[in-house]
C-alpha cells in the first residue's frame, strides 16, 4: 500500500458520513414518521430496472 491510499481514506470517508447524514437520515426520519411513505420491494425492483434501461439501453434483464 502506497501513501496515496491513506490520504484518500479520510475524503471518502468523509463523503459516505455526509451522504449518510444529509441523505439517508433524513428519508429514515420521514418514513419513521409516516410509514405510508414506503413502496413495496416489488415497486422498487420495478423503478430500477426502469431506469437502468433508461440509462444503459443494452441492458434489458429486468431479473437483476
Amino acid at each position: 500500500m502506497n501513501d496515496f491510499s491513506n490520504r484518500k481514506q479520510p475524503t471518502r470517508d468523509q463523503a459516505i458520513e455526509a451522504w449518510l447524514r444529509d441523505c439517508v437520515l433524513p428519508a429514515a426520519r420521514a418514513l419513521e414518521a409516516d410509514p405510508t411513505q414506503a413502496i413495496s420491494l416489488e415497486d422498487a425492483r420495478k423503478y430500477l430496472a426502469k431506469r437502468r434501461a433508461e440509462r444503459c439501453p443494452a441492458v434489458r434483464n429486468p431479473n437483476w
